[in-house]
């Protein structure tokens, strides 16, 4: 029977399609780099799609994430999902950002700022073609990272 073997096929499918994707939503633990001192501006790595970014420095917690570097300010987001991530930086606001082989030691602040937040919707449209101009700052989790 043909059929007995289809979810094996779409098993298959699935980690061969997945296996060189560089943004894969697993987690990982502590990052490893070259410790790096921050950047001034952070446009010089706004050609960088995905970053690793560390969370809870007492049991890291790394994942996978886009980013905006947006007037010299670094950003990442989670939408309106609270993820594992934003719990980790709302007890502890220390993180650790990895871009390439740099490692960064940084702090984490939820941005509420409507203002703040529409300009940088605007800079992720640019980067990532998608709207999301029509949703509200209290309702997502953005964070400038510093």
């Amino acid at each position: 029977d043909p059929m007995r073997n289809y979810p094996l096929i779409i098993l298959l499918t699935l980690l061969v399609s997945i296996s060189g994707c560089a943004y894969v939503p697993f987690s990982a633990g502590k990052l490893k780099g070259t410790p790096t001192e921050a950047l001034a501006d952070w446009r010089e790595i706004a050609s960088v799609s995905i970053i690793q970014l560390e969370t809870n420095p007492a049991q890291p917690y790394s994942v996978n994430i886009w980013m905006i570097a947006e007037q010299a300010r670094l950003y990442v987001f989670a939408g309106d999902n609270y993820a594992q991530w934003v719990q980790n930086i709302e007890s502890n606001q220390s993180v650790r950002l990895q871009a390439e082989e740099k490692v960064y030691d940084l702090r984490a602040h939820r941005v509420t700022d409507p203002d703040e937040y529409l300009s940088f919707t605007h800079a992720w449209n640019e980067k990532y073609e998608s709207d999301r101009t029509d949703s509200d700052v209290q309702e997502n989790y953005l964070f400038r990272l510093e």
